[in-house]
């Protein structure tokens, strides 16, 4: 039989600048046999060979774990093969071991293959000799090359990744639509602030909807030819600033993904912003015969720079419509300048905020929430209509207001965040809803109109900072009630506080469904210095507006549970329900004390429903959902108490899963002789129903009314008819049941 002969696979060992070298070979044999006649045969079929021979395995570990050989055989002769090979091939996983098996040991392939040997032959097989070692060295050869393109793709890699990184360009890298990477340039010219932003970005989103269709079909055409492609590009950036000029999508690879790469070069032309003009919002007052500014070259107009906080931010961009002399900074601050207003009024300066507006863009892209903003603006304009008013950035707003009092200007932010409260607001096919926050500060008659914007600002950071959709409007020294009569309500707050003169009465509320279990609500007194009781509605809100109600409702809740313990020890199946102030909801540490008061108590916590009114929970959303859901781990049921029936109160119900609701005392009050709200009361409780809440009519002060409650399929009732409230929790439930 021919020899064979070297095929194409059989590439020569090279070093690292490509010259050839010999094939590293070390053989273990004790009689050196072996090594003449293995080295004689390679170097007559042509292949450079180094051969060194060992004659104890012992001395073979050290010498393949530094890389020093290519090839190892190994006679079968050779004692304790089996024990040795395994360690050879940890020590150096991809090294051949061959074995020679002789006629006086002999070694089947098999034997060899399961003790960790690359292959075995006969000691007097010439041609097999030779084809293993051909195929071996193949082998390492494609390894050695393997490895070096290795390393030189993960430095190619690594320069890419600096280049990127240090790029002036806008890069970026789309996988199925989605963003994977973009660099610093990519992230500033879109206005992120981190990668992690970036991350899972539609790219779509990114995109002005005159250019979206072109670019998807270029998308798919990339797909198909697998070509580069430059086209047009128009978008926006998270701060409103249009993002104008080409897009080159190319076919790549990132991380072993296969990808779209996107380089976006923006124009320097200012007339490519003429396209944008579309999504700009319209700034002029509904059926006003003003007409805007002429914006036919797209201008964008910074900032106001004599706003202070303004020169602290990223710099931002007003939409060119919004420049007209409705609702520009400097109209703005002209019109709310000292003086202005007159005499017997307040001047005020609000700040207010589309609330979450950049996790609003992440959720629902640049496009989306940029078309919110325009109409959040557009419902604010309508609502604040003839108002001092300027558009700050897409999202951001500033108002002046006059009132007789503070209280009369609150009362009317309060209407314009309820304006906007009640949007459900459709971008494409989703329905979002928004909030918005405000803060304002009452404008001094000396003060500059851009100071007191500033100090809207920063009350808008403090107030943010205790929730979203809430007013916050601090009192200027000089406007703070202090009259005699609310510092002695003061005085007596405290007094009562450290003397614990608060007294607690109990209402039942009775079950019209047959259940067994009493149910009380918990009253608050104050007694008078003259021992008479003041009812909440004359000191509570001095101890909400003074920070102190939530001792108040401290003091509240562990005599109730102290109340509640001793009742349910004398065979009483008893819970109670207990309101807590806004104080409450917003104070983090609440929960936690309320879990060790209930522990000390040793008994169930299902025992205490706590109850927030409607009024707090619609200024403090996110705080009641917290609140509720804190009360849920501890296994308490939650309330809405004075529920008025409206759509916000029902969309109020979709954000706080409270277990019970108790209606507003103006629901009943009329329903015996008007049949229109006996109507609104039934349709309210039916609803309730259906949302799986159960339902607490106050106010019952009739048979009829109960005969009409009962009907409609309330739950729970309470009242004077029942019961007036009293210092026991003596109500005899089987009776009525």
């Amino acid at each position: 039989m021919a020899k064979p002969e070297l095929s194409a696979t059989d590439l020569p060992l090279t070093d690292t600048v490509g010259k050839q070298i010999p094939v590293r070979i070390l053989i273990a044999d004790i009689s050196g046999n072996l090594t003449g006649r293995l080295d004689s045969l390679l170097r007559s079929a042509g292949i450079a060979t180094r051969v060194n021979t060992v004659s104890e395995l012992d001395s073979i570990t050290d010498v393949i774990k530094a890389g020093a050989y290519d090839l190892l055989f190994c006679a079968t002769e050779m004692g304790g093969l089996a024990a040795a090979i395994p360690g050879f091939r940890t020590g150096a996983p991809k090294l051949p071991i061959i074995l020679i098996s002789s006629d006086r040991v002999r070694f089947s392939s098999a034997d060899g293959l399961m003790i960790g040997a690359t292959d075995v032959i006969g000691e007097n097989d010439a041609e097999h000799m030779l084809l293993v070692t051909r195929r071996e060295i193949s082998n390492v050869c494609q390894t050695q090359a393997l490895v070096r393109s290795r390393m030189a793709l993960a430095e190619a890699e690594q320069r890419c990744q600096l280049l990127l990184q240090s790029s002036r360009a806008a890069i970026a890298y789309v996988h199925e639509g989605m963003h994977i990477y973009g660099n610093a340039g990519y992230l500033s010219l879109f206005g992120l602030a981190s990668p992690d932003d970036l991350l899972g970005l539609p790219l779509m989103d990114l995109v002005h909807d005159d250019v979206a269709d072109d670019l998807k079909a270029h998308l798919k055409t990339l797909r198909e030819d697998n070509q580069e492609i430059t086209t047009r590009f128009m978008g926006l950036s998270l701060d409103g600033s249009a993002v104008n000029g080409d897009i080159t999508l190319a076919p790549a690879e990132y991380e072993g993904e296969r990808c779209t790469q996107v380089i976006v070069r923006v124009a320097g032309n200012a007339e490519t912003n003429e396209e944008l003009r579309e999504v700009e919002l319209d700034f002029s007052p509904p059926d006003s015969d003003h007409k805007p500014a002429d914006t036919s070259k797209g201008t964008v107009v910074p900032i106001n720079q004599a706003v202070s906080f303004a020169a602290a931010q990223p710099p931002l961009r007003q939409p060119a419509a919004a420049q007209g002399p409705q609702h520009d900074l400097e109209t703005f601050l002209t019109r709310v300048a000292p003086g202005e207003n007159k005499d017997d009024e307040l001047r005020a300066i609000f700040f207010a905020v589309i609330d979450d507006f950049e996790e609003l863009s992440r959720n629902h892209g640049l496009r989306a929430s940029q078309s919110l903003a325009r109409q959040v603006a557009k419902a604010l304009i309508e609502a604040a209509i003839d108002l001092p008013f300027a558009l700050i950035s897409p999202h951001q707003f500033a108002l002046g207001l006059n009132g007789k009092s503070q209280d009369d200007i609150l009362h009317r932010v309060e209407n314009l965040r309820a304006a906007i409260d009640v949007l459900l607001i459709e971008v494409g096919e989703r329905t979002i809803r928004v909030t918005m926050s405000f803060a304002g500060v009452l404008q001094d008659q000396h003060s500059a109109a851009a100071e007191a914007l500033d100090s809207a600002y920063i009350e808008l950071k403090k107030g943010l900072k205790q929730g979203r959709n809430r007013i916050s409007m601090p009192a200027l020294p000089e406007a703070r009630v202090q009259s005699n009569e609310a510092a002695d309500t003061l005085r007596q707050i405290n007094d009562a506080i450290d003397d614990h003169s608060f007294t607690l009465l109990f209402q039942p509320i009775i079950s019209l469904k047959g259940d067994a279990e009493e149910h009380y609500e918990v009253f608050l007194r104050m007694l008078a210095d003259d021992g008479k009781h003041i009812a909440p509605g004359n000191f509570l809100q001095a101890a909400i507006d003074n920070g102190v109600a939530n001792k108040i409702d401290r003091w509240v809740v562990l005599q109730s549970i102290k109340m509640l313990s001793s009742h349910r020890a004398d065979g009483h199946n008893t819970r109670l329900s207990i309101n807590v102030t806004s104080n409450s909801l917003t104070d983090p540490e609440f929960i936690d004390w309320l879990g060790v008061a209930i522990k000390a108590a040793r008994m169930p916590s299902d025992a205490v429903i706590f109850q927030v009114a409607e009024p707090d929970a619609a200024n403090y959303v996110r705080q009641t959902r917290d609140f509720v859901e804190g009360l849920k781990g501890l296994h308490c049921r939650a309330s809405l108490n004075r529920f008025t029936g409206d759509h916000r109160a029902f969309d109020l119900l979709s954000h706080i899963p409270v277990d019970l609701v108790k209606l507003d005392g103006s629901l009943v009050s009329n329903v015996a002789d008007n049949e229109q709200e006996r109507q609104q009361l039934i349709e309210c409780i039916q609803t309730l129903q259906e949302l799986g809440k159960l339902s607490i009519v106050p106010m019952v002060e009739s048979a009829q009314v109960l005969s009409i409650l009962w009907q409609a399929g309330a739950n729970y009732i309470q009242g004077y008819y029942l019961q007036e409230p009293t210092a026991e929790m003596s109500y005899d439930f089987t009776t009525d049941n």
